[in-house]
Formats: structure tokens, C-alpha cells, sequence
């Protein structure tokens, strides 16, 4: 979407939710700290409307029904408690070319409204406050205190105080086609700031749109305008004008950055208009907005998460990596046990060699006959030296006895946190699918207590039928067998464990965080080479080697696999493995011109 939520935006939805009103208010539910959802029913039937105060994304528009849980929130309790029962009545604009809507509720229309609820769409300083009759501010989104806003402190109990009013001129159809150019015109500004300087309610993105609709560039200058340019710039902005006041809007496709999207413009004069737009796949600016804000939260939600799951990671292989270093350490210091014993030995074997007080003494080794010094302390005889010695042997023999677990524990843990680092790199792309394999690892951290999660949902692994819904990768042998691969480790221990047949084989890159890959078969089918290439090239790329040249893949029947007691998710053991070479480079560029119909499941490698 190129297209903000403006004034006009704003205009533009409003109009089509008055064609709603009015409508009966029978649930009000703040869902989360910035939004709240109204369950409204009308004589269209019932419908949502959202309405937010965020500082980035404020916005009202109809939404998509979603469960609706309890209020939890102060803000959310108080409108319920006075709206429920009431009628929207009216949506309209606090004054005139200004981002503050008010929506009035009432016992029915042509009433006066018991309560208005004011929302403030103005970026950052975006608030909602429900107001009396009277004019006083009953309960709000967000208190401002004096300290915070000198200009325009607001709390509950005050009279509402409309935002400063904006000092530029306001648009309007009067304005003499001279006296337009004349201000557009003054200074050397790109005519794109000209726009957006000179007049109250244009953005950016509507300034572009006007400029593109009439034809020019969004860096042109307004000196360089011919006379024509600027009649069909004119035209172009009236027909904006009268679309503020008719509410003739219409969607149109969008190309921003590469990325392709709708957005909202005035219906367009025949001849202004150069190419007829695509009709988009939304057809109401409802479901436009519904639809640009439902994937602008999943793309943010993915982006914040995935950096989240990310810092985790690395912090705790950093850790991890400094902890086994120090153990390695501590094993190889306990190597010298036999160092201490052979010291004693020697101080046994030749005591009558000692002297009272020495500080060291020099003796033979038992087998090659070199001198070496042994240091002594003075105020212990020739044997109590000797057992000094010896208990030095025991301590630094226990001491690797007791590191080697903690040592294969440490190195378990990494090898685990490599495997979900792995399952990681691969979600790049922000979408819906991908989304739902990020929130199951961060369930999977959750549950292995890496990460903090006042609810988590516990992941559970689901029976055989599991396989017709999980959301693991799809492909398709040369043989046309089918083939799935776990994305995380969730899925990993679902496709070994529980998915699996008897007849099927499983396949992973060797002694490397990877992917499970399963070849599903059934009683009769024999893979051909071809079949067993493509499953060892899979888990070859979907592993930590993807970018070797060729990798020893395991593989064997899901009946030789096991889960170890207390393993953790996607960690299993084998036995009667094969071996088979995998070369992850011989389907790279196939993984990446991935079709979206490919990503839906059928690619034949």
C-alpha cells in the first residue's frame, strides 16, 4: 500500500461507513493496548469495526470477526460499560480538513447522542477519549500531563480541547485557478513540497497521486511547468476536492519499490486518466485498509519476533561457546593427574635420597633415566610430599571425571540452539506462513525455557493425521514419492516420531544441525537412486552445510530411529544408517525460483 491513513483516507472510509450506520453496538472489546474492536449489528447484519489509536498505524476501518476475549483493559471496561446497548449514530469529522473523527452513540438517530467517542488519527500524538454530553472527557486511551504537553494537557474529569488548529490554508472548490498557481508557485520548492507545504490535508502519498494523475513526475518543479501541465494539475485537484466532498473514491494498483500494493485516489476524469486500472482483488476501501493493516502487523510481528528469537540465540551460544572453552580447559588441566602420580612414585621410590628442609630435589624418571626436579615444601617430610602428590592425582582425576558429562551436556545444548538457528535462516520473508513457523519456535523456546512466556502454549506432538496439515516444506521426488521436510525442530520430532510409516525412509545431514527429511513410501515402492539423490540434496541444503559441496547424508527406517530420554525437540538417535553424498548446490537455484504454486507443495526436483 502506498497510501497513508491521511485525511484522505480518512474521507474515504468514513463515507463508506456511514452507509453502515446506523448500527446497534453489542460487544465492545479492547484487544490489545491501542485498538479496540466494536461487534456492531445493522440492517446489513453484524460486522467489526476497528478503531486505533496506535502511534504508527491509527486508523478505523471494518475488520475481519475475531474471537473476542475478555476486557482486561481499563479503557476497553469503560466504553463497554457506557456503549453497550447504544446505536452508532454518526461518524463524522470533528471540523473540516482535520484528522479527528468523532463517532456519536445513541438510543437511536435523530437523538441526542449520550456519548462520543473522539479519535484523534495525528501519528504519535494519536489518542481516543470518550466525551459526555457536556463536553467533559470521561475516560481516555492515554492521559497527557502538563509535563508531557504544555499546550494541551488532557485527563479524565477535564472539557475536551480540540487539537491546535493547523495554520495553513485549508483547500476549497472557491479557490481561483490564479490564485492556486500563485502559491504553488512561490519559492524554488520541489512542486511535490509546494503541495504539501501550502495546503492543510494533503500527505505526500496524495501529493504524488496528484502529480501522477496529471501526468508529470514527483520531481518536477513548478518552473518548469507549461500551461497545459499546470491546467491538468488543476483539474486533478479539484476532482480530489469533489471527491472529499462526494465520496467517489476508488482503489487503483500500486507499484512501491518493487513491491506492488493498492491504493485510494479520486475517481478519475476521462481525460486525465492515461491507462484504466487493473481492478484489484479488494473491492471496498474497508477491505483494503482490513486487509493493508492485517499484513503490516503480521509483517511487524515476524520482524520484532524474528529478531527477538535471534538475539536469544546468539547471547546463548555465546555463552554456551565461552562455557565450553573454559571446560575444555579444565578437562585438558585434568590430563596432568598422571603427572602428580608419577611424582609421588618417584619421591616413594628414592625417599632415602631426602634431606630435612630442602625446598626441591632431583631424581631419575623410572623409564628413560632423565633427571628431573621436584619441587618439595620444606616443612613436610620426604612422605607427606609424596601424598601431597598423590592427592593432587585424585583431585585432578575426579575433576575429569566430573567435567566429561557437563562438557557432552554443553555441547548437546549448542548443538540443539545450532538446529534452531538453522530452522531460523531459513524464514526471510515476512509473510503468513512463515509467521506461524517462527510463533512455533518461539513456543519451542518458550517450553525449553530460553525464552520468558507468562502463557505458552504447550506444543504437543499430534497423532499420524498430522501430516495432511502440517506446515512443513513440500516436494516431490523424481518418482514422483512424496517428500516432507520439518522446518523446526517441532516439526522435526512430528515427521520422525509420529508421522513416519514403516515402509518410508528418513534422511539428515551428518553430525550437522539440519532438517529431517522423510521419503514417504508404501509397501512395494522402491526409491531409485535418483529418488535417494534428491532426498540427501534436501537435507543437505535445509542443514548448516548448505553451502559445501557435497555432504555425507544419514539415512535409515524410522524404525531404527529413538528419542533419548530427556532429549530435547528435533534430537534423536539412529542406528543401521547408510550414507549417501548430498550436493546442496545442485538445487539452489531451483529452491529460489520457487514459484508461489511450488510453494503450495508440488515441486518435482
Amino acid at each position: 500500500m502506498a497510501q497513508p491513513m491521511d485525511f484522505t483516507t480518512l474521507s474515504a472510509v468514513c463515507h463508506e461507513l456511514r452507509q453502515g450506520l446506523p448500527a446497534r453496538v453489542e460487544q465492545v472489546v479492547q484487544v490489545d493496548n491501542f485498538t479496540v474492536h466494536f461487534l456492531v449489528k445493522s440492517w446489513t447484519g453484524k460486522a467489526t469495526l476497528l478503531v486505533s489509536w496506535h502511534p504508527q498505524t491509527a486508523r478505523l476501518h471494518w475488520t475481519s470477526p475475531c474471537p473476542l476475549s475478555a476486557n482486561t483493559f481499563v479503557f476497553g471496561q469503560q466504553l463497554a460499560q457506557k456503549l453497550r446497548g447504544l446505536a452508532l449514530v454518526s461518524i463524522e469529522f470533528l471540523s473540516a480538513w482535520e484528522r479527528v473523527v468523532v463517532l456519536s452513540f445513541g438510543i437511536r438517530p435523530q437523538t441526542t447522542p449520550l456519548w462520543r467517542l473522539h479519535l484523534e488519527v495525528m501519528g504519535k500524538y494519536s489518542n481516543a477519549l470518550l466525551v459526555n454530553p457536556d463536553g467533559i472527557v470521561i475516560s481516555l486511551a492515554h492521559q497527557v500531563p502538563e509535563r508531557q504537553s504544555r499546550l494541551r494537557p488532557i485527563g479524565t474529569g477535564d472539557v475536551y480541547v480540540p487539537p491546535p488548529a493547523l495554520t495553513t490554508p485549508a483547500p476549497h472548490m472557491g479557490e481561483l485557478y490564479a490564485n492556486w498557481q500563485q502559491r504553488l508557485s512561490a519559492g524554488s520548492r520541489p512542486l511535490i513540497d509546494s503541495l504539501v507545504q501550502s495546503y492543510r490535508g494533503v500527505s505526500p502519498q496524495l501529493a504524488k497521486n496528484l502529480l501522477t494523475t496529471a501526468g508529470l513526475t514527483i520531481d518536477r518543479a513548478s518552473a518548469t511547468l507549461t500551461e497545459v501541465e499546470w491546467r491538468n494539475l488543476f483539474r486533478a485537484w479539484q476532482n480530489w476536492l469533489t471527491s472529499i466532498d462526494t465520496g467517489a473514491w476508488e482503489i487503483y494498483p500500486t507499484q512501491d519499490k518493487g513491491k506492488s500494493g493498492y491504493g485510494i485516489r479520486p475517481k478519475l476524469d476521462i481525460a486525465l486518466e492515461k491507462n484504466d486500472p487493473t481492478n484489484p482483488e479488494v473491492t471496498t476501501i474497508n477491505q483494503f485498509l482490513d486487509r493493508y493493516y492485517t499484513d503490516l502487523h503480521h509483517s511487524q510481528t515476524f520482524q520484532q519476533l524474528h529478531h527477538k528469537i535471534h538475539q536469544v540465540l546468539h547471547q546463548k551460544l555465546t555463552k554456551l561457546e565461552l562455557k565450553t572453552q573454559e571446560l575444555e580447559q579444565k578437562l585438558a588441566d585434568s590430563h596432568t593427574a598422571d603427572f602428580y602420580r608419577q611424582r609421588g612414585d618417584l619421591l616413594s621410590a628414592y625417599a632415602n635420597q631426602w634431606r630435612p628442609g630442602m625446598a626441591e630435589i632431583t631424581l631419575p624418571e623410572f623409564t628413560t633415566g632423565e633427571l628431573v626436579t621436584i619441587p618439595l615444601d620444606p616443612t613436610l617430610n620426604i612422605f607427606q610430599n609424596a601424598q601431597a602428590y598423590y592427592k593432587k592425582h585424585q583431585k585432578y582425576k575426579r575433576s575429569g571425571q566430573a567435567i566429561l558429562p557437563f562438557l557432552t551436556e554443553v555441547k548437546n545444548e549448542i548443538t540443539y540452539l545450532e538446529a534452531v538457528k538453522n530452522s531460523l535462516a531459513d524464514l526471510t520473508c515476512a509473510n503468513p506462513e512463515n509467521l506461524v513457523i517462527l510463533q512455533e519456535i518461539e513456543q519451542e523456546l518458550v517450553s525449553a525455557g530460553y525464552l520468558a512466556n507468562a502463557h505458552p502454549k504447550p506444543l504437543k506432538l499430534s497423532p499420524k493425521s498430522a501430516h495432511l496439515s502440517i506446515n512443513c516444506h513440500r516436494f516431490r521426488s523424481p518418482s514422483n514419492f512424496p517428500i516432507l521436510v520439518g522446518r523446526n525442530n517441532w516439526q522435526n520430532d512430528l515427521l520422525a516420531l509420529r508421522i513416519a510409516g514403516p515402509y518410508d525412509l528418513w534422511f539428515h545431514a551428518q553430525e550437522l544441525p539440519g532438517s529431517h527429511v522423510l521419503l514417504r513410501l508404501n509397501a512395494g515402492d522402491t526409491p531409485t537412486d535418483q529418488d535417494l539423490q534428491t532426498c540427501a540434496d534436501l537435507a543437505a541444503y535445509f542443514s548448516k552445510g548448505r553451502y559445501s559441496d557435497r555432504l555425507p547424508v544419514v539415512y535409515t527406517k524410522p524404525e531404527f530411529l529413538h528419542k533419548p530420554k530427556g532429549a530435547k525437540l528435533g534430537m534423536v538417535t539412529y542406528t543401521k544408517e547408510r550414507i549417501w553424498w548430498g550436493c546442496p548446490n545442485s538445487i539452489v537455484d531451483k529452491m529460489q525460483s520457487r514459484s508461489k504454486q511450488e510453494l503450495d507443495n508440488q515441486i518435482i526436483l
